[in-house]
């Protein structure tokens, strides 16, 4: 049995592992500063706790889509990864990215889509995934084309089966079924 001294020592190493594969180089080197050089970039910082501060880059403000899609061009453009900041009230727990383009988000204030309809049915495909199922069912009633558009437009196929268990005299319940093996429709 290892001592404790050991134990963390081995802790300690394993710790450390990560952070070594990261800081190795990949694609072409950056060129190194000139000695007594003013780095380039800019310090940004947890607001309140101050425990994260990293250079990067730079700062964008993106206030459109169309401005995040440039940013991401620009990174792509320039090999440098993006970090995500909000208002930086994370306390100690914002991931800055060295180097990398920040993007503040605060002027991003539009919510341009929101489907609660997909929303659900992507967390019912999940939750029935997680628990072994491989087919995902739903009865809609044959006269309620707008549901059956909605689900067939989010991946469930008509298989001309009815129910007529849930079937009224004047209605039929058809039954819709999605593969769990695929999840077509489901992405945003």
């Amino acid at each position: 049995m290892p001592s404790r001294r050991d134990f963390l020592r081995l802790a300690a190493l394993g710790a450390l592992l990560p952070q070594a594969a990261r800081a190795q180089p990949k694609g072409k080197p950056k060129p190194k500063p000139k000695p007594g050089a003013e780095p380039e970039g800019v310090f940004v910082n947890d607001v309140h706790s101050g425990l994260t501060a990293t250079m990067v880059s730079q700062i964008l403000v993106p206030g459109t889509v169309d401005e995040v899609r440039a940013a991401l061009k620009l990174a792509r453009s320039e090999e440098r990864s993006i970090c995500i900041a909000g208002s930086r009230h994370a306390m100690g727990q914002q991931a800055f990215a060295t180097d990398a383009i920040l993007l503040d988000t605060r002027k991003l204030t539009r919510v341009l889509g929101f489907d609660a309809g997909r929303g659900l049915i992507e967390f019912a495909c999940n939750w029935s995934r997680l628990h072994g199922a491989k087919q995902l069912k739903v009865g809609v009633f044959d006269d309620n084309r707008g549901a059956l558009a909605f689900y067939r437009s989010a991946g469930f196929n008509d298989g001309g089966i009815t129910r007529p268990e849930l079937s009224t005299e004047n209605r039929t319940v058809l039954l819709l079924t999605m593969n769990l093996s695929r999840t077509a429709g489901t992405e945003g």
